[in-house]
């Protein structure tokens, strides 16, 4: 896999834990000033999904990254 991938791999895959965290923020605390303008547009469920597949596809492309990574230093 190329080296080169994996910093916008994990880029994306912070961007989905922002998210996922914004997310449920919104969702399960509306009352909160942070996540209050979330809430009123009713963007707490469709982040919450959004950063949740996002980590379910960047997840396994960071783990193969790291598997080949492995395998080339035992050559």
């Amino acid at each position: 896999m190329n080296r080169h991938l994996i910093i916008p791999i994990v880029l994306l895959d912070t961007l989905a834990a922002v998210l996922l965290a914004f997310g449920l923020g919104a969702w399960f605390s509306p009352e909160v000033s942070l996540f209050k303008p979330l809430a009123e547009h009713q963007l707490g469920m469709p982040m919450t999904i959004v950063g949740g597949v996002l980590m379910l596809i960047c997840a396994p492309l960071m783990l193969r990254w790291v598997l080949a990574s492995m395998r080339e230093r035992g050559r």
